[in-house]
């Protein structure tokens, strides 16, 4: 089996719009330019679109639409909010079995009201197809409104609400259910709906920034079900679930990581409302897990539980509100998590209602706990024989007075022994906010300490967070800075670059971000994770630069303002916001009738035309290298009447964008080209010049040839051959340490660099200056 993790998921996701053929209208009253979509369809090439006027399609050909195999968008023109496809309960919307690529898209429509054989798809079915599905709404469903059967496919920015139809079968799975195939799940929203939001098995899974809450049933095993899989599960937000085991998330016989998502108040009845981890590997991390009934974190797997904040885990009628319970001897390791107040007395006649503890099999230490009355640590008790000893170490706990204590060693008691400092010496452990969940600790706080020598000293942090009580304190974010493009045209996509974020804690952090923008559309440039998702584990010092991602230029003059909103995981409650404000200004008509590009040898020269009676106030030179961003390359404006430019910063072989810009008091008027230098026979000026000890030498060769580089004094006397032998061509780079062929130091002075090539020559001056 594939796991597709968070590196994968950038290779595999794409842009959901791209261009087309040729372009087909479906209208709902059958008067476009096919009367049905399925005709549509039938009458498309690969490459072509289908765009679906704004309305209801109902009806025989709007309903079981199969996509043939073919490469083509189905798509609406005004989105999914005035767009719909009712299939009246008389069949599936839509069926992908034949074999569709990810040039298979369907987009900006809403599904509603399929029917469909229990488990197999009643909104879309896709089954041995790999298409991409972005921005669609599903509503009411006989059944699931998703089913994927041996398929690869993207889902992007998905809605998924009140699925589930009353008085159909029962139960209902009702929004997605995913079965030996790969699946990437990145910025939905399931709300809503009958039983499980999400089912998987025996496939690779990547949920990142997605929304599931208002789910559920009493019977169900989890809202997210996965069994037998491979998974990403990453900053999403899983709240208000209810069922009887695992409501949460739940992972059986899985493989992966559950890291920085926000789990809170979901019911379970038995065991597992926050996270059930089950004969699986891997590590839940930097997850926020508040106020779930029963159980936060529940594992008889093998891995990792780190840096986890669980508050105020409720008991449910069958059991005490565990914080972290580790059963089953699973070779665990439960460090820096902290736990406040777990075992709240939802049901206070059950035992132990007021009780935060974990059942150890594995090596527990560095973590907080805050309890509400007492703390008991039960080693292997549920498995006679089958485990080792645990080792419990560098606990605080602190009990319901603000007494600090710490764990003895043993792992068995907790004490006030010669190993623990007198409470009155220790004092009150100092928390940001924690009538808000924010368990920060305050610069100076009793809790910041570390055990050396058997004594125990005040010097840095457990638990789940950094010291600090903000964003602002913990992390280093960067937005791209404000400006008033040029150059660009209504409806290009302008890129935002210089969005960054770098972890100054001294602990390792995780952070979720999402990016919108207030009066302006968002792109996500090619990559979904540009907009929403969570960045990897940042150890102090480490940064972090998403995909870039694009603002659409609107029409007419505009000011965008993007939001780029962060948090660090799993404090979800200590966010902040950072933005970047872009103005648009009017572009006009342009008055540029030629724009060309030639290759010489000093570099690419541009040259211009315009319409008799042009008169400006200067022009702008922009470069873009391939598909990236364009750079300005003219630091002020060329000056008017200004027909010529040459860019001598070009590299042979790679090929540019030019973007020509005029500037007058009221008008901006571009031109734009491509061209890709060949190589030519060039020596570039050394850097640096002057220099001490050593330089760079550059050079360019058109062809494979023999190459002789040398330097030479003033009156001509040789210095050192640094290149002599057969190149093929292309651009090279040589360093001159500043001595000769002896490997002596020599003076300051100026020297002469010479390439042969052939019967040419090129030869330049450079500086030595000591």
């Amino acid at each position: 089996m594939r796991h597709f993790g968070l590196l994968a998921v950038v290779a595999f996701l794409s842009l959901c719009s791209t261009s087309w053929s040729a372009t087909y209208t479906v209208r709902p009253d059958g008067a476009g330019d096919y009367p049905t979509i399925q005709d549509a369809v039938n009458g498309a090439a690969n490459g072509d679109s289908i765009v679906l006027a704004p309305g209801r399609f109902t009806g025989p050909g709007n309903r079981d639409v199969d996509t043939m195999g073919k490469a083509i968008v189905i798509t609406s023109r005004d989105g999914p909010d005035v767009t719909e496809i009712d299939a009246e309960e008389q069949a599936r919307v839509f069926h992908i079995h034949r074999g569709e690529t990810n040039t298979t898209v369907i987009s900006n429509i809403t599904i509603n009201h399929g029917f469909a054989d229990a488990d197999s798809g009643a909104g879309i079915r896709c089954d041995g197809g790999s298409p991409r599905l972005c921005d669609l709404v599903f509503g009411p469903s006989t059944d699931l409104a998703l089913a994927i059967v041996n398929s690869d496919v993207d889902i992007i920015r998905c809605r998924f609400a009140d699925i589930a139809i009353p008085g159909y079968r029962w139960p209902v799975h009702a929004a997605l259910n995913i079965d030996r195939s790969s699946v990437r799940l990145i910025d939905c929203a399931i709300s809503w709906f009958g039983a499980y939001s999400l089912r998987a098995s025996n496939s690779d899974v990547v949920m990142i920034g997605n929304t599931f809450e208002h789910g559920g049933q009493f019977y169900v095993d989890g809202v997210l079900l996965l069994e037998d899989c491979a998974v990403s599960i990453l900053g999403n937000v899983v709240r208000n679930n209810y069922g009887s085991t695992g409501t949460g998330i739940a992972l059986h016989d899985c493989t992966g990581e559950v890291r920085g998502n926000w789990i809170e108040n979901n019911g379970a009845q038995i065991a597992g409302g926050g996270v059930e981890w089950t004969r699986s590997t891997g590590d839940v991390s930097f997850n926020l897990l508040r106020e779930n009934s029963d159980g936060g974190i529940r594992s008889s797997g093998t891995g990792s539980i780190i840096r986890n904040l669980v508050v105020r885990t409720q008991n449910a009628c069958c059991s005490a509100g565990t914080a972290i319970n580790v059963y089953g001897c699973g070779a665990v390791n439960v460090e820096n998590n902290t736990l406040f107040q777990n075992g709240t007395d939802f049901y206070p006649d059950v035992p132990g209602a007021e009780m935060t503890y974990v059942w150890l099999s594995a090596q527990v230490h560095r973590n907080v706990i805050v309890g509400r009355s007492h703390v008991s640590w039960v080693v292997c008790n549920d498995t006679p024989g089958g485990c080792t000893s645990a080792l419990l170490s560098d606990t605080i706990y602190v009990d319901d007075d603000r007494n600090l204590l710490f764990g003895d060693p043993a792992g068995l008691a907790w004490t006030r022994s010669e190993l623990c400092f007198d409470n009155s010496e220790v004092g009150d452990p100092l928390f940001c906010d924690e009538a808000n969940d924010n368990f920060f600790l305050q610069p100076g706080s009793p809790a910041m300490i570390e055990l050396v020598g058997g004594n125990y000293h005040i010097t840095r942090a457990w638990g789940a967070l950094p010291v600090a009580c903000g964003p602002s304190d913990v992390l280093d974010v960067h937005t791209p800075p404000g400006d008033n493009p040029v150059g660009v045209q209504p409806g290009d996509e302008y890129p935002l670059v210089g969005f960054s974020i770098k972890n100054t804690s001294p602990l390792d952090a995780v952070v979720n971000y999402r990016l919108s923008a207030v009066g302006g559309v968002l792109r996500d440039n090619g990559d979904p994770l540009s907009l929403v998702g969570t960045t990897p584990v940042l150890p102090p010092g480490e940064s972090f630069v998403p995909p870039p991602a694009a603002i659409v230029v609107p029409d007419g003059n505009a000011i965008i303002e993007v939001k780029y909103a962060f948090a660090y995981a799993p404090a979800l409650n200590i966010a902040d916001t950072v933005r970047t404000t872009l103005y648009f200004g009017t572009p006009v008509s342009v008055r540029v009738t030629s724009f060309a590009a030639s290759v010489g040898e000093g570099g690419v020269r541009l040259s211009w035309g315009t319409a008799p009676g042009t008169s400006e106030d200067g022009w702008l030179i922009y470069r873009a290298a391939g598909n990236g961003a364009f750079v300005r390359l003219t630091s002020v404006a060329l000056v008017p009447g200004t027909r010529t430019f040459l860019d001598v910063g070009a590299h042979a072989g790679v090929r540019y964008r030019y973007r020509l810009v005029a500037l007058d008091p009221d008008e901006r008027i571009a031109g734009e080209i491509d061209v890709t230098p060949s190589a030519r026979l060039t020596l570039e000026q050394n850097a640096p010049n002057p220099f001490n000890p050593e330089t760079t030498i550059r050079f360019s060769l058109p062809a494979s040839a023999h190459v002789v580089l040398a330097v030479y004094g003033v009156s001509g006397a040789h210095v050192r051959t640094i290149v002599d032998r057969s190149l093929p061509g292309g651009e090279y780079h040589e360093i001159w340490d500043g001595r000769d062929a002896r490997g002596n130091l020599l003076p300051s002075g100026i020297y002469m660099y010479r390439l042969a090539v052939g019967t040419r020559t090129l030869t330049r001056k450079m500086v030595l200056a000591k």
